[in-house]
């Protein structure tokens, strides 16, 4: 997470995730889409809004890797 120090800004969330063809992924979109849903299901903004941000000020985003390939979404 990214916390800026002056909470009228906005924080960010990042999920980093390498594919793993040993996890059912076959693609980096999978990947992805693996890493968005972490952030959904261990509920990473809860902290943010207890800190007294705005779920609008949240922004969420996935990283996915394979070698020197990389999807962000």
């Amino acid at each position: 997470m990214l916390i800026p120090l002056d909470r009228s800004g906005k924080a960010f969330i990042f999920e980093f995730k390498v594919l793993n063809p040993y996890e059912d992924e076959r693609t980096l979109e999978e990947t992805l889409a693996s890493a968005r849903a972490q952030i959904e299901e261990k509920h990473y903004e809860a902290e943010l809004i207890s800190e007294g941000f705005a779920p609008g000020q949240i922004r969420k985003y996935g990283f996915a890797f394979q070698g020197k390939t990389c999807l962000i979404g």
